[in-house]
């Protein structure tokens, strides 16, 4: 599997995001398929620079006993990274990592701002701030679906 395989270039057509992203988990290793992505992607190269390095994070990378971060997160973080460069041409504002080896992906925009977090197990939830109604709305969930944060995404991002 190559990169590109990985995250479609601009223009590509993903007739269902859904499918694609659950189909795209693969056994690779992660430090592997992020330097893939960072030579074959100059859009997306230094959201795929701070995974490859998230991803050689080692034990006790938090002096708090973290554990590293799964390469299932990091699969799936580059695999969500792509599909929002793709389907609503969006960068992440933020990529963290989270102790329990999980990843945290941030978009922030007029309309609103989405916290992902990636468990070390592919679990997804969100954090959804909608910012277009005088007041500030929240919506969160743990255990969402891939369509779920899709969705938030694109109110969050979308023009």
């Amino acid at each position: 599997m190559t990169a590109s395989t990985l995250i479609p270039g601009p223009g590509s057509v993903l007739p269902n995001p859904v499918s694609w992203m659950q189909n795209t988990w693969s056994n690779r290793n992660s430090v592997v398929a992020a330097k893939e992505a960072q030579s074959n992607l100059p859009k997306l190269d230094s959201e795929a620079r701070r995974l490859t390095h998230i991803a050689r994070l080692e034990s006790d990378w938090d002096s708090y006993g973290s554990v590293p971060i799964s390469p299932n997160a990091i699969r799936a973080a580059l695999v969500l990274i792509g599909a929002a460069a793709v389907l609503f041409e969006a960068r992440p504002f933020a990529i963290l990592p989270l102790s329990g080896g999980g990843i945290q992906l941030e978009w922030r925009s007029p309309r609103g701002e989405i916290e992902v977090e990636i468990g070390s197990d592919n679990t997804l939830g969100y954090l959804f701030v909608d910012k277009q109604r005088g007041e500030r709305l929240f919506a969160e969930k743990d255990n969402a679906s891939v369509q779920e944060v899709l969705d938030f995404l694109s109110k969050s991002v979308s023009k």
